[in-house]
């Protein structure tokens, strides 16, 4: 009887990898992240790319993401921002780390209209050790030009598993 091998990737990067490249791939994987972060939903998120210490995710201009002005309203790239710093955590990190948003801060730099797109790029992400991590996350607008900048600390660590618990501790 052959053993089960635990992955070493998590889910994210297992259906990515797996799906991106079919057609409507990259919506499905958006479509998943989505009904598992509610809110990630709520701006209409996609998926652009991911790979390890790199994140590439975009939305579209509709109503639902302005404000009274016309622009794409400031939590709306708020949360665009801090969704593309999480899926490059997320993709990076082998699945027995897990991670915490512990600070966040954006600065909005001009009036956003239009669809945007967020990139974080954290090159510390390529080899994840347990500790601070902190990225940054620069939002543009379809002619390229920054409108926002975002610092998010994430606190990374192992996973815990139930066996692993302290003596009359639950996990």
């Amino acid at each position: 009887m052959s053993a089960r091998k635990t992955p070493q990737h998590s889910t994210l990067r297992l259906q990515w990898d797996r799906l991106y490249r079919l057609p409507f791939g990259r919506a499905i994987v958006s479509r998943i992240v989505g009904f598992a972060a509610p809110y990630a939903a709520g701006i209409g998120a996609r998926i652009e790319s991911l790979e390890s210490g790199r994140a590439r995710v975009s939305i579209p201009d509709r109503r639902k993401v302005r404000n009274h002005l016309k622009s794409i309203h400031a939590m709306a790239m708020a949360n665009l921002a801090e969704l593309t710093a999480n899926m490059a955590v997320l993709y990076s990190l082998p699945v027995d780390m897990r991670m915490i948003v512990t600070d966040f801060a954006i600065r909005y730099e001009k009036k956003a209209r239009g669809p945007l797109t967020a990139v974080c790029e954290a090159p510390s992400l390529l080899q994840p050790v347990a500790g601070r991590v902190e990225l940054q996350v620069a939002v543009y607008n379809a002619r390229g030009e920054r409108v926002a900048v975002a610092n998010q600390t994430c606190l990374l660590g192992g996973v815990q598993r139930k066996d692993d618990a302290p003596l009359g501790v639950a996990a």
